[in-house]
């Protein structure tokens, strides 16, 4: 049986049949992967970050210190293009229709969903599809991670805290690799094949965190949340990397897709606003539907791009 050449065949494959098969046995039986040491440690969601901190590794041995420009000039447009795309979406569906938003999605819920993105599945794209340098501007896309940006947007920014040690702490394996890196070129040729190898563990570890029953829950305003997010950002990132980044748009598509973590944004949100306590139980099924959504439509809107517009 030729499974690999099968699984190449899928967009996005290497990342999205380990993912989804992840998320259907987390769905339905999810205690085969909390039996605990190694299986668990490796095949479910608390193997993520170590998976992550390994791809960021391997991925700064290869990268130069000579390209921290680039890095920073592709990272910091994104992420801009991103954060503000949402945010013009949410504005203006709060001007006409309030909090309460539109078709049963409230404001909270599209902002808090658009302005994240999932940076993992933009690392794993990008693996797939860009080079070093699109792989280290996830660096600066770390800074959309979280409430911080929908807090600002929100009006309420004052009373967010936000620690510089955790954006440091996500940079560390990735900056050790770049020293050693920089040190000794063969080192970065050496561990160059991890980056793409670890992919299919990376799908499995994130599909480890998802449950399917979430997309249902959320009915069909959790599918459109998922849908304004891809379109409503998605194009407008796609746009501007190829127009500013001088670059096939590929990138940006893969930031056209919401973070798990947006999911305790509506929490979070009343617990600083009592005004968006009635929202929070619909606003966080919604946004965990439209993780799902765009985990799914992602990459197929990135090997679109890739293919059509590289």
């Amino acid at each position: 049986m030729r499974i690999l050449k099968t699984i190449k065949r899928v967009p996005g494959g290497l990342m999205m049949v380990p993912l989804i098969l992840a998320a259907v046995i987390n769905t339905f039986t999810p205690d085969i992967m909390k039996i605990g040491s190694f299986t668990t440690a490796l095949f479910s969601a608390q193997g993520s970050a170590t998976i992550i901190g390994i791809c960021l590794f391997c991925l700064g041995t290869n990268f130069k210190i000579r390209d921290i420009k680039e890095c920073f000039k592709r990272g910091s447009v994104l992420l801009a293009a991103k954060v503000l795309s949402g945010a013009i979406i949410g504005i203006i569906l709060n001007a006409y229709f309030g909090f309460d938003g539109i078709l049963g999605i409230s404001t909270i819920a599209i902002v808090g969903a658009a302005t994240n993105s999932n940076n993992n599945l933009y690392l794993t794209l990008v693996s797939e599809y860009g080079d070093e340098k699109d792989l280290a501007a996830q660096n600066i896309l770390n800074f959309n991670t979280g409430a911080f940006f929908t807090l600002i947007i929100l009006g309420i920014g004052g009373k967010a805290n936000i620690s510089i040690i955790s954006f440091i702490s996500v940079m560390g394996p990735f900056l050790v690799g770049m020293l050693i890196g920089n040190i000794d070129e063969e080192i970065g040729a050496f561990f160059k094949p991890g980056i793409t190898m670890i992919i299919p563990l990376m799908g499995f570890c994130i599909g480890a965190s998802i449950n399917l029953q979430n997309v249902v829950k959320a009915g069909l305003g959790g599918l459109l949340l998922g849908l304004i997010v891809l379109i409503g950002t998605g194009i407008p990132l796609v746009v501007i990397d190829k127009v500013i980044n001088k670059r096939p748009g590929y990138a940006g598509a893969a930031l056209s897709s919401v973070a798990g973590n947006a999911i305790a944004t509506p929490s979070a949100l009343a617990l600083l606003d009592n005004r968006f306590q009635i929202y929070v139980e619909s606003a966080t099924t919604q946004i965990a539907a439209a993780v799902i959504i765009t985990i799914i439509l992602t990459p197929l809107f990135t090997m679109y791009v890739n293919k059509n517009w590289r």
